[in-house]
């Protein structure tokens, strides 16, 4: 685009010929004045600086994701290490529910004191798994992966 204005204008009759009655006026662009080039290449600035900014972005949010993922994993660690040490101390508290109930004129309180022991011990076990399956579908739903599944194939999966 090389023409930025026209003008045309006319000053009427004159009794004088000499006297100008219509003049023209244009006003031309170059494409490559010097204004133009500072202009664009302010936008090439402000587009790199937005560039940079949504990689910064995206780092940040790859790096908390890594993060996030190493730190499920710790929690699956400790979720697997409560059921064992819980299956091993439910094991022992059934040997000593039965030397218990085998003794004549047994007292029931240590009895009821190892099934509150054992109840207790499921209800921490099922709190760990609960906070662990509550992490691990924000885990996925920060990856991306929670609107793809629609018949609950996540929480099917191997971990």
């Amino acid at each position: 685009q090389y023409l930025d204005f026209a003008q045309i204008r006319y000053r009427g009759p004159h009794s004088d010929p000499g006297r100008e009655r219509l003049s023209v006026g244009l006003g031309l662009q170059l494409p490559n004045s010097g204004n133009q080039l500072l202009k664009i290449r302010e936008l090439e600035l402000e587009e790199q600086a937005l560039q940079q900014e949504i990689d910064a972005e995206r780092q940040v949010q790859q790096t908390d994701f890594a993060v996030r993922q190493r730190q499920w994993m710790l929690d699956y660690q400790h979720y697997v290490t409560v059921v064992r040490t819980f299956a091993e101390e439910a094991s022992e508290l059934a040997l000593m529910e039965e030397k218990l109930r085998r003794k004549e004129g047994f007292n029931p309180l240590p009895l009821l004191a190892v099934q509150e022991r054992k109840l207790r011990n499921q209800l921490q076990q099922i709190g760990v798994a609960a906070a662990l399956y509550e992490d691990y579908l924000d885990l996925r739903e920060q990856g991306g992966d929670l609107c793809t599944a629609t018949r609950g194939e996540l929480l099917l999966q191997d971990k």
